[in-house]
């Protein structure tokens, strides 16, 4: 299990980190990505000193009041385990009527 890790903003709704199946560190905004990073740690410095692309609506994520350590934050345990295999499709057998002669 790994940990996501949340901060809702007033202004430009959840700021999210978040592990991806690549083992990088997704930087989230309002539900726009604002880029990947190599650890948790750096996907925060990055976040809350504004090195992150640009978000269409701000421009520079230092200033909307990020807490200054993870511990602000709240935690989420998250797997990345495949998802199961969908069940087996059933398979349509059609009915058809023979008439017997």
């Amino acid at each position: 299990m790994l940990t996501k890790f949340t901060y809702s903003t007033a202004a430009y709704g959840q700021a999210v980190i978040e592990p991806t199946r690549e083992g990088r560190w997704r930087v989230l905004l309002g539900g726009q990505d604002l880029g990947h990073f190599r650890s948790p740690r750096s996907a925060f410095i990055a976040f809350t000193t504004g090195s992150v692309l640009a978000h269409t609506r701000c421009p520079d994520t230092s200033r909307i009041g990020l807490p200054m350590s993870l511990c602000g934050w709240t935690r989420i345990k998250v797997s990345l385990d495949p998802t199961p295999p969908h069940p087996p499709r059933e398979r349509l057998i059609s009915n058809h009527h023979y008439s017997l002669r």
